[in-house]
């Protein structure tokens, strides 16, 4: 699963217990694409994103709910039984079956009385590669019983499914696993509340524009808004002398995918945002196409300079992905995407840009 959040997000996220985590091309289709947005105070920002992550995590171990090594147990289900009806299920496959050496136990916080419950009574002996103790039960093989480590998590959501969710676990042939790419998880846009409001993340943009042209030994100066907030451009900006309208934008729409701490119902939006499909590339390009010829029918009266944050946990940067671009209407495009900046189209005619 692929972090799609900010401020350090792998603090706040912890994967599934029992799944190993491995390191992918940026590329692979295990990763989980997502981005958020956080309206939330530093105090309840940690808990938010926390929660968010629980609700992913349940929601694809739903979608995986027929794997053989993965089934949900009712709310009077007996774990070990099932335990050891999911251990025979998988007995036929002896080079997965002698290898098992844990069980996840995944539930939400509905059902930690009846899960807690039955736990207790299991005993707990010190896991010998670690030293921590563990809970362990016993399961029949045909050469008789084998113990296996109990590896608990508690999910901080609520749904109604209160089932159980149990996964067997050997190391070697993983059942599952989380899959982050080589930078570790994802870490995008920040800090989250940063998007309670379109002038917010627009003064972001112009304050990223405004040390990137510094950095390459240009002066800058600009206003917010010469026409007012709701007419373009977003910006006028004088950069070495030459005079430009600003429009500022962004892909993809963060309207959907925002989580304002202060709702009612905050559980509600978290859930909520929390059901939505993983980004794709297309998806993100086809967007990035929209917004393009939306901003091209803005039509500026000076020089036009498109400046584009890249919210989406894909890098836009690529120049294969802006060849298939019309930046014909402006005369310069540029990309804002994890804290760097890039000029990636745009020469409107044949004039020359300070910013090549």
């Amino acid at each position: 699963m692929q972090n799609g959040l900010l401020l350090r997000p792998a603090v706040w996220w912890t994967p599934p217990v029992g799944a190993p985590v491995r390191v992918v091309d940026d590329n692979h289709p295990g990763l989980t694409r997502f981005t958020i947005a956080i309206a939330a105070t530093p105090g309840t920002l940690e808990a938010v994103s926390r929660k968010f992550w629980d609700y992913r995590i349940w929601y694809k171990l739903e979608e995986t709910v027929k794997h053989p090594d993965t089934i949900p147990a009712g709310d009077t289900a007996d774990i070990r039984e099932v335990v050891t009806r999911l251990y025979k299920c998988n007995a036929h496959d002896l080079a997965f079956a002698s290898g098992v050496e844990s069980v996840s136990v995944i539930y939400p916080k509905g059902q930690v009385e009846s899960v807690r419950r039955q736990l207790a009574i299991l005993p707990v002996v010190d896991d010998s590669s670690t030293g921590i103790p563990r809970k362990v039960m016993t399961v029949p093989t045909t050469e008789g019983t084998k113990v296996i480590a109990v590896l608990e998590q508690c999910l901080d959501i609520e749904v109604p499914d209160t089932g159980v969710h149990l996964c067997l676990n050997n190391p070697a042939l993983p059942s599952w696993e989380t899959h982050i790419p080589p930078g570790g998880p994802f870490v995008n846009i920040g800090p989250g509340w940063t998007f309670d409001t379109k002038e917010m993340s627009e003064r972001i943009a112009w304050e990223k524009l405004f040390s990137w042209v510094h950095g390459k030994g240009l002066s800058i100066s600009g206003d917010a808004y010469p026409n007012g907030p709701n007419k373009p451009p977003d910006y006028t900006a004088c950069i070495n002398g030459i005079l430009y309208d600003v429009e500022m934008t962004s892909v993809p729409n963060m309207n959907q995918r925002t989580i304002k701490a202060s709702n009612r119902d905050v559980e509600a939006t978290i859930r909520q945002v929390a059901r939505q499909p993983d980004e794709t590339i297309e998806e993100v390009t086809e967007e990035l196409a929209r917004v393009l010829s939306r901003k091209a029918k803005a039509n500026p009266t000076g020089r036009y300079l498109l400046v584009v944050s890249n919210w989406s946990s894909f890098d836009l940067e690529s120049s294969s992905i802006w060849t298939d671009q019309d930046t014909s209407a402006f005369h310069d495009v540029v990309l804002i995407q994890r804290g760097k900046v890039f000029r990636v189209g745009g020469q409107k005619g044949k004039c020359e840009s300070p910013l090549q």
